[in-house]
């Protein structure tokens, strides 16, 4: 049975995504619990849903995941009903992104889309929008995929030192990173950093989790 891993959000909304998952007539099994990254490494997860409702570093996030599981299929959920915002992601090489407005079944027919190999984005007016933008050059067509972790990295405000932790790699080298990422966006300062990541909706707000109605759920 191919596992479903399932990051972000409310516990309780976590906890009901998995039991109408695992409830449901599709050969998947959703879990909750906290992701290992040991897992992606060795093929365990076959899917990732990812809840960007109550997430400001969500792109960050999918930056990790996909330094670690390139092919790895991610579905977007309770995302905003931007394109600018949902072709982020898509950028970024996510299968599939559902608005906060999206129904149970919309989940459950995403699900099966990107594990097939298909892209799955609801509602269908964002998918023409997101396909125009992505024609346009964007701070994620300009560096590379650990130039883009470094920087989504920093424009959560972390020092050096804690990137370097995090991505297991040395200060210097951060430092290394950092230059570049100040050259090829013209940008002189770690403030100009985050107003540049904020600009270009690389920075998410939080807001309220509503992709289905108590009944639905």
């Amino acid at each position: 049975m191919k596992k479903v891993q399932l990051i972000g959000g409310f516990d309780f909304v976590k906890e009901s995504l998995c039991t109408l998952i695992n409830s449901a007539d599709i050969d998947m099994q959703a879990t909750a619990e906290s992701i290992d990254f040991e897992d992606l490494k060795n093929h365990k997860v076959a899917s990732i849903i990812l809840d960007i409702s109550v997430l400001n570093n969500a792109l960050e996030i999918v930056a990790d995941i996909r330094q670690i599981s390139p092919g790895m299929p991610i579905l977007i959920i309770n995302g905003i009903e931007q394109a600018d915002h949902a072709a982020n992601f898509i950028r970024q090489g996510c299968n599939g992104y559902l608005s906060s407005q999206c129904k149970y079944e919309h989940i459950i027919e995403g699900i099966n889309a990107i594990t097939s190999g298909l892209e799955y984005i609801r509602p269908t007016y964002l998918y023409e929008k997101i396909k125009d933008i992505l024609n346009n050059a964007n701070v994620q067509d300009r560096l590379s995929k650990r130039e883009l972790q470094v920087f989504l990295k920093l424009a959560q405000g972390k020092s050096n030192l804690t990137v370097a932790g995090e991505l297991n790699i040395s200060r210097s080298t951060v430092s290394v990173f950092k230059s570049k990422i100040f050259k090829k966006l013209h940008i002189n300062n770690s403030a100009e950093l985050i107003v540049y990541a904020l600009n270009h909706h690389c920075l998410a707000q939080s807001f309220p989790v509503i992709y289905a109605t108590a009944g639905e759920l």
